[in-house]
């Protein structure tokens, strides 16, 4: 009896030790969310709802995320498209890789206003093309 007693008591102090285990916390690291984020804009210049823009102005995108320099997307303002070499430089200012300036070869038209944006094509630092980012309610209205 004695030696089933003993049995006994292992196979109980065995299982309570593995209850134990499996109950108690394991400690994670904490992870940085913006690494599951997808690439999205963050800021726009100008801004919406701005008036007297300089009809000079660039566009600034600034993104939540540090963008790929290598793959240059596309930004739609106004119906107008701008694409890079084809009618404005994309430009990627060093020390800013979540800030991309839309350089326009021809400035806006004085006086107009500019609703919608669109913004595709980009890809975040690590290769992922972002998702299309479209505000049909964002407007500026330019210098008379």
């Amino acid at each position: 009896m004695k030696k089933y007693l003993k049995k006994f008591v292992l196979y109980l102090l065995f299982f309570l030790i593995i209850i134990l285990l499996i109950s108690c916390p394991v400690e994670k690291e904490e992870e940085d969310s913006s690494t599951y984020l997808n690439l999205s804009v963050k800021d726009i210049f100008p801004s919406d709802d701005v008036t007297n823009v300089p009809l000079d102005s660039n566009i600034i995108l600034y993104f939540n995320r540090n963008t790929d320099e290598a793959t240059k997307g596309t930004v739609e303002i106004g119906g107008a498209g701008y694409s890079d070499g084809v009618n404005c430089d994309i430009i990627f200012p060093g020390g800013s890789p979540d800030t991309v300036i839309i350089d326009k070869y021809i400035n806006f038209n004085a006086g107009d206003a500019y609703t919608g944006i669109k913004v595709y094509g980009f890809k975040d630092a690590n290769g992922n093309t972002m998702p299309v980012y479209t505000d049909m309610n964002y407007n500026f209205t330019t210098v008379p």
